[in-house]
């Protein structure tokens, strides 16, 4: 059965479902990842090439304990690295593998790699929505044994701050990080670094004026040379409208958004 692939390439697909379907996942997952490196496979189903690359990336990320002759890990960084402009779905199967695999320090680090590393908003609106979720669903879970224990130790409440703490800054940082994913895409948006030099307001930061200076060069010229050093001289925190941008994501309601998630039995 195993040479049916070789023999009948143009049906190496149906023996990939076949293989699923009897649960030879590991075998299924070898052949997804000679057919998307195979550069003239021609689906017989009519899907593209990222579409493959989505399947296993899908298959071995949620079957860590079934997948095991692939390094899952270079695999999905090497279609981080051929679809750029499509890669958000990707670093969430990738954290998503560490997470099946109970490696959730990892799983963070990854996904802080990745809306560190997007270009485009809606990459970073995929991975944070993402990363939230797994923050919320971790803490949900402390809380929810938290509530439980009749006896909690000193270690227990500090662990059970530190992870809302945790929760608390990733919101936090959400206006400033989607920033910086618009000023990557356009360095000369002079209205994005008007928005970063408020929402670096009462927090010590340097390079920010003098970035933009040096970034937004053609932009400034069209509307004044001193835009940016001028908004940052006349816009103090005390001075922003209350219902203004930069007031999204209130920590009190995420607060109370916490606990009322369906559990994931997942993390712990």
């Amino acid at each position: 059965m195993s040479s049916v692939s070789q023999l009948y390439p143009k049906d190496t697909e149906d023996y990939i479902d076949y293989l699923i379907s009897i649960g030879r996942l590991d075998e299924a997952a070898m052949k997804l990842a000679f057919i998307v490196n195979k550069e003239d496979f021609m689906s017989k189903h009519g899907k593209s090439n990222h579409q493959l690359w989505s399947e296993i990336c899908e298959l071995i990320s949620k079957n860590p304990d079934k997948v095991r002759s692939l390094n899952v890990d270079a695999i999905i960084r090497g279609g981080l690295r051929r679809y750029t402009d499509q890669v958000g779905h990707l670093w969430n199967s990738l954290a998503d593998y560490y997470v099946c695999s109970g490696l959730f320090e990892k799983a963070r680090d990854i996904y802080e790699e990745a809306i560190q590393t997007v270009t485009t908003v809606r990459d970073f609106t995929q991975v944070f929505d993402a990363y939230a979720q797994f923050e919320e669903l971790s803490l949900s879970k402390r809380m929810e044994e938290a509530a439980g224990n009749l006896n909690p130790t000193e270690e227990n409440d500090i662990d059970l701050e530190l992870r809302l703490a945790r929760f608390e800054h990733l919101m936090e940082r959400r206006l400033l990080l989607l920033n910086s994913v618009l000023l990557q895409h356009n360095p000369h948006n002079v209205q994005e670094w008007h928005k970063r030099v408020l929402l670096y307001e009462g927090k010590p930061h340097e390079g920010t004026s003098s970035s933009a200076a040096s970034s937004a060069t053609s932009e400034r010229r069209r509307r004044s040379p001193s835009t940016v050093p001028v908004a940052r001289a006349s816009s103090p925190q005390t001075q922003r409208p209350c219902g203004s941008e930069l007031d999204v994501c209130p920590l009190q309601a995420v607060r109370r958004k916490v606990g009322t998630t369906p559990q994931d039995n997942i993390l712990h």
